[in-house]
């Protein structure tokens, strides 16, 4: 179950939290608390405990600041969510650690337990929607290994089939060679062929059959936009809120011939890519919190649905342009494979329709998912 740490060099301040809100005190309320008197014995903690989701941290401490151990716990445990607690005095030092990404939300003292036990709770909230993201982006990552040995045996598949079309060539010349000649020798010469173009067509069938495997279409399905849509914002939320501004403009009634997880795959690389993006890109928020912008958009033109992610963040230089979709290409300096924008590209395609990048007035980018519109569930299209 995860666990919220709290830290204070004040014993009282201990004591009262727990009593506010620990599993002992708090009754139905309760909250899994654990408690550390110094930045040292936090460390110590979360070094111990997988389960701490959460560390909410005095500002002045002897011996090492409150923004000093988040800084320290960001570097050493990235999934945990920083709250700083923190006098008016401190503010600014604050605000520039959640500029830093050090520290996720601050909380001026002195903080009421109501105040505070919404926070906690919205913390907790947020950890547990990072974990589900973290599980998608994993099942992700394995769709993309199945993509990229997709990729890899159409390759070798391209490179087998003129050297096989050779070989049969040669097996024909060769029994049109020994027709013209009689005698034992050329009759075990003959059947030596006859194995020899048996084994040809077996790997020409097997050639068929991996290009069958990697150019099979996924089956027509439907997908309802502005749900789908909703529903992959909302995984995300944790990420986009502290670093931009989401607007969601998709009109209800809109249809796409994509199953739900196509088109959630699509708006989620989309999403995430945008997200990274304004990432310090954006524009001053509140608080002085530095925040991007991103808007996901979709009308019907004609008989398809153009869905449009947009974001303010620097946009794609001029010389990735023309590889940003290529497999295995990434501007990520780690934990990137390249596979992202290819798979969603490919899924597009398949469904007949495309995926393009599109300059954006004003700079940033757009992503531009045309896909054709499909029936609602339970209509029925005439034919």
């Amino acid at each position: 179950m995860p666990k919220i740490l709290y830290v204070d060099d004040e014993p009282a301040n201990l004591i009262v939290f727990e009593e506010i809100f620990g599993v002992a005190h708090a009754g139905a309320d309760a909250l899994p608390v654990i408690t550390a008197g110094s930045g040292a014995a936090a460390l110590a903690a979360l070094a111990e405990d997988p389960d701490i989701a959460i560390v909410l941290s005095d500002q002045r401490m002897p011996g090492m600041t409150g923004v000093e151990l988040l800084q320290q716990v960001r570097d050493r445990h990235p999934r945990v969510v920083r709250l700083l607690v923190t006098a008016y005095a401190d503010l600014t030092s604050a605000i520039e650690a959640i500029n830093r990404g050090a520290v996720h939300r601050y909380l001026r003292k002195p903080w009421q337990p109501v105040e505070l036990r919404l926070e906690l709770a919205d913390a907790l909230a947020r950890h547990a929607q990072a974990e589900r993201l973290r599980e998608i982006e994993r099942r992700m990552m394995e769709t993309e290994r199945v993509y990229t040995l997709g990729v890899v045996a159409a390759g070798i598949v391209h490179e087998l089939r003129n050297p096989i079309g050779v070989v049969s060539n040669y097996i024909d010349l060769a029994r049109d060679a020994l027709g013209q000649v009689s005698g034992h020798g050329a009759a075990q010469a003959r059947r030596l062929l006859d194995s020899a173009a048996v084994g040809a067509e077996r790997m020409v069938e097997i050639v068929r059959g991996v290009e069958l495997s990697t150019r099979r279409r996924v089956g027509v399905d439907r997908a309802n936009v502005a749900e789908v849509a909703e529903l992959t914002v909302g995984m995300v939320h944790g990420e986009v809120r502290s670093r931009a501004e989401l607007v969601l403009a998709v009109p209800l009634g809109l249809w796409v011939a994509l199953s739900p997880t196509q088109l959630s795959q699509i708006l989620l690389n989309l999403v995430l890519n945008a997200v990274e993006a304004v990432g310090g890109a954006g524009r001053p928020g509140p608080g002085g919190v530095t925040r991007g912008h991103i808007r996901v958009a979709a009308e019907a033109v004609g008989d398809r649905i153009r869905i449009e992610v947009s974001d303010d963040g620097p946009g794609v230089p001029a010389d990735v342009r023309p590889r940003i979709f290529e497999a295995f290409f990434t501007t990520k300096h780690e934990g990137g494979t390249g596979l992202g924008l290819a798979i969603c590209r490919q899924i597009a395609t398949d469904a007949g329709g495309s995926l393009e990048l599109q300059d954006r007035p004003g700079g940033g980018a757009t992503f531009v998912l045309t896909v054709p519109a499909a029936a609602r569930a339970g209509s029925v299209v005439a034919g």
